[in-house]
């Protein structure tokens, strides 16, 4: 609730100058409401992700706390950084495949999961920065 204030508070400031309200013909009014419904129809995921994780051992509070975190960090940097009014949150998917079938089904620990996780985010960190992904996208046919 903090960052939303402070999100909008900052997007007051910087309506003329950064995010371009204007030439865009919108406003304060109609940002604030379009904020409100992206953050109503996201807020399901701080009751569903803790439940969920916490079948798999993960402690529910602290789960909580860093998806409000994580979702709250990532929508104000996607405002500031890229300029577009996108929500972003951690994905159900992931966190179902962590829970249902890497801790339940097939016996590792949540600790072994998040490191695997881990792991893989810093791979496709590095395939990223390398151009990599880049250029298999490319050598994929739009056909």
């Amino acid at each position: 609730m903090i960052i939303g204030f402070l999100s909008f508070i900052l997007g007051v400031y910087m309506e003329n100058d950064y995010f371009k309200m204007k030439l865009r013909n919108t406003d304060i009014k109609t940002e604030f409401l379009a904020g409100l419904t992206t953050f109503l129809a996201m807020s399901y995921i701080l009751g569903v992700n803790p439940t969920m994780l916490s079948e798999g051992g993960m402690p529910a509070t602290a789960i909580f706390f860093s998806s409000a975190l994580a979702a709250g960090i990532a929508c104000i940097v996607m405002g500031l950084i890229s300029n577009y009014p996108i929500g972003l949150a951690p994905g159900m998917g992931l966190n179902a495949l962590l829970t249902y079938t890497v801790i339940i089904s097939m016996g590792y620990s949540w600790q072994a999961g998040l490191a695997a996780i881990f792991i893989a985010s810093i791979l496709f960190f590095l395939i990223t920065i390398s151009g990599l992904r880049e250029s298999i996208l490319h050598a994929i046919p739009m056909t």
